[in-house]
């Protein structure tokens, strides 16, 4: 992709940004699957549930909530609900699990630790909070909306530290996600910063600016960071709800690259690429090492899709309409799609220990989704050519036979006639 083609096409998406999907969104064109998608089994709960929730995992258990206080614990193999949890007060962010509770946040303004048995542990003031917790260890961490990091003990609810940074004059109230990696806990801010921080005792390691404000007004200026940091073996990558996506050192902040592209939703990853959500709905294919964009897709604008998946070897995205996307990750193409809700798609969530995905759409349907990639159905095609083939290789064989012997009787015919 040429400088001047990605240029044209970030053009195009910038008019694209303040297109609403209900008013602009981009047609599906029809499409032959490449492979088979599945819908094993599904769970319909009720409630409706928000953009920032998350199902949750702990061993062989999912964990689902809904705005108006419903927790429930699955047996999403079996299509089994084990038990439900009727919390006091709406929630308002979450979920996360350890091996033994599940972390939320409600409307009051409390973390709440609910046991893996469904009974309420405790409860701890920590304001308001849209972003899901963050469990280390025996820790759980949360942002609050004032820019706060609070550190509590996962047992009894205790803080263990915080650390305060200013608070903006204008900011986004997002569900940015924190990320850790060996103790260190990587969280994008405002103004086009990110933040690392010592888990432990809750210091500031570095701050690193990589996405300028501009604008001359406070809502031009507004450069959150409203997804969730990638962090590889030593660099993290980061994207700005208005400006760039860059690689920064992981071990001073140092800005390695950066380049302009924009996402509220965030990014996937693999090996070797970033998988970015624009704005607009356009997907981008960025080369980690390089920053340059390899591919881009913008069949899917104003259709409010979500941060990509990688999985084997696709690019998976839902949209509004409650499609899930397959995307070549070496291309870009549209491999296939299956629509599994009439509406609004969470994040999909690879199951632990199993090569199936977990989706679930805001108003409580849980799926499972199995997939044949191209690899597979080219296997199955092998073997049943294969099949074929030595089929044909009996049967060839028998006809041998069968002609050799209707030979054989002619000349017994004929020799018994000479006699």
């Amino acid at each position: 992709m040429g400088p001047v083609k990605e240029l044209k096409y970030q053009i195009e998406d910038s008019l694209e940004d303040s297109a609403s999907f209900e008013d602009n969104p981009t047609p599906l064109v029809d499409l032959d699957n490449k492979f088979d998608i599945l819908a094993q089994s599904k769970l319909s709960l009720s409630g409706d549930s928000k953009r920032n929730f998350k199902l949750a995992f702990s061993d062989d258990k999912v964990f689902y909530a809904s705005e108006d206080g419903l927790v429930s614990c699955l047996n999403i193999i079996n299509n089994e609900i084990l038990w439900d949890f009727r919390h006091q007060e709406k929630i308002l962010a979450g979920l996360t699990a350890d091996s033994k509770n599940i972390y939320f946040v409600d409307y009051e303004g409390y973390l709440n630790a609910l046991s893996i048995k469904g009974f309420l542990e405790w409860r701890s003031f920590v304001g308001e909070v849209f972003a899901p917790p963050l469990v280390s260890g025996d820790s759980v961490i949360i942002r609050s909306s004032s820019n706060r990091f609070i550190s509590l003990n996962t047992i009894d609810g205790q803080e263990l530290w915080s650390y305060q940074l200013p608070i903006p004059t204008l900011s986004i109230r997002s569900w940015g996600e924190m990320s850790l990696k060996d103790n260190v806990l990587y969280s994008g801010i405002s103004s086009g910063k990110i933040i690392a921080l010592n888990v432990s005792d809750g210091t500031l390691i570095w701050e690193g600016t990589y996405s300028q404000p501009k604008g001359s007004s406070e809502i031009e200026r507004s450069n959150d960071t409203t997804s969730k940091p990638v962090v590889d073996d030593s660099i993290v990558y980061i994207v700005a709800s208005s400006g760039n996506v860059a690689a920064l050192s992981r071990a001073d902040g140092g800005v390695l690259w950066a380049r302009p592209l924009s996402s509220f939703v965030g990014m996937g990853t693999d090996n070797e690429m970033l998988y970015i959500t624009h704005n607009s709905g356009s997907i981008y294919a960025v080369d980690k090492e390089s920053n340059k964009v390899k591919w881009r897709n913008s069949d899917f604008l104003g259709r409010d899709v979500s941060k990509p998946l990688f999985y084997k070897n696709n690019v998976i995205i839902s949209d509004y309409e409650g499609y899930l996307h397959f995307l070549d990750n070496k291309t870009g193409q549209a491999l296939a799609r299956i629509k599994v809700s009439s509406s609004i798609l969470l994040e999909p969530i690879v199951i632990q220990d199993s090569e199936n995905l977990v989706i679930c759409s805001i108003t409580g349907d849980i799926m499972i989704i199995a997939i044949n990639s191209i690899e597979y159905k080219a296997k199955v095609k092998n073997e049943a050519d294969e099949k074929t083939n030595l089929n044909d290789d009996i049967n060839d064989e028998e006809k041998i036979q069968a002609k050799s012997a209707q030979d054989d009787e002619s000349i017994i015919d004929t020799l018994i006639f000479w006699d």
